[in-house]
């Protein structure tokens, strides 16, 4: 579908002409698709943001409770997940088909 007018600020204006000078777009044109561009990927990340914040509320609101664990040293953080991936394991095998 065609663009019929696109009104443009006088600085706008200046920017596309120096866009275009600079060598970086042929055309308005081009500046065009490539502004569309940046606002498809900019939907997409905030679809993605939107995503990890739904997925990471549960630990969130965990933490807010107190449910959390503290560890001291890096030893301790070392066998809690050396602990969680042998659980994770007889887990595994135990649902394995």
């Amino acid at each position: 579908m065609p663009v019929k007018q696109l009104e443009l600020s006088a600085k706008q204006k200046r920017f596309i002409a120096s866009e275009i000078k600079a060598g970086r777009y042929r055309d308005q044109n081009q500046i065009l698709l490539a502004g569309l561009e940046l606002l498809a990927k900019r939907q997409r990340i905030e679809k993605k943001r939107a995503m990890l914040r739904e997925m990471i509320q549960p630990a969130l609101d965990q933490l807010d409770r107190g449910e959390c664990k503290t560890f001291h040293t890096k030893e301790e953080l070392s066998a809690h997940l050396d602990d969680l991936f042998q659980k994770a394991v007889k887990l595994a095998k135990k649902t394995k088909v």
